[in-house]
């Protein structure tokens, strides 16, 4: 199991199966989530303290390698069928620069795309049935008595 830990700049690994920590996968700055593709046996990080995602091949954490997007990732989403991961880049408080949603093609670790996209994002999905890829707006909801 992959555990992000945000405060340690790390994605802590635990063996579930004996509720053990084993070890910790450090230079992950603001890491802020941990997504695993069972199909391809590859592990994404979401790193908005340097804009970046990782990836590396399951149990092979050492071979990890970072594409630059073009926000502060957070919620990740992987297309197997296309090597594809997509990143819902969060923004800071106020800021003024377009939210965005970055592709990255995994196989060559590069981005693709960069898309400006309304409202705040937080965590994206890809729609197999579809073959879509859908972004999850956060919004603030304010009620009144």
């Amino acid at each position: 199991m992959y555990v992000a830990h945000t405060s340690n700049d790390a994605v802590d690994v635990i063996d579930s199966r004996h509720d053990k920590y084993l070890h910790s996968v450090p230079g992950l700055p603001g890491v802020a989530g941990v997504l695993v593709s069972n199909e391809k046996d590859f592990v994404f990080t979401s790193n908005r303290g340097e804009k970046t995602v990782g990836v590396f091949p399951y149990g092979r954490e050492e071979k990890l390698e970072k594409v630059r997007v073009g926000g502060f990732p957070n919620g990740l989403a992987f297309d197997p069928s296309r090597d594809a991961l997509l990143a819902a880049n969060v923004s800071k408080q106020d800021d003024p620069t377009p939210v965005t949603v970055s592709m990255v093609e995994t196989k060559k670790k590069i981005l693709t795309a960069d898309i400006i996209v309304p409202g705040r994002t937080r965590w994206t999905v890809f729609d197999s049935r579809f073959g879509v890829a859908k972004s999850i707006a956060c919004f603030r909801l304010e009620w009144s008595a």
